[in-house]
């Protein structure tokens, strides 16, 4: 809904998809400078800019997700190889014991 000014509310600002606002900014820049129209393509530059930053932190809560899973497959790898080293040492301490016995 709009304003009762005219102009466009924060919540239609957010529901814009980007390539309109690109266009709208496009369009404030084409008009003759004055303050309104800057002010306008500065807010429309300002939601193009928040949205990009959401989208790359995103990117990197995805890449840290998926990096901190990556990490725990790693310890759960190191913990069975630890354990089977560890059981290999006593298997062979058992043999050489064994061996040495008879």
């Amino acid at each position: 809904m709009r304003h009762p000014n005219g102009m466009t509310t924060l919540q239609e600002l957010r529901d814009m998809p980007d390539d309109e606002l690109a266009k709208k900014v496009d369009q404030q820049y084409s008009m003759p400078p004055n303050e309104r129209h800057l002010l306008l393509a500065q807010c429309f530059r300002d939601e193009l800019t928040r949205r990009e930053h959401d989208r790359n932190t995103q990117t990197m809560l995805d890449y840290t997700d998926k990096t901190h899973r990556f990490t725990k497959q790693v310890r759960d790898m190191t913990i069975v190889i630890l354990v089977a080293t560890i059981l290999s040492v006593v298997a062979s301490v058992i043999g050489l014991w064994v061996g040495l016995n008879r």
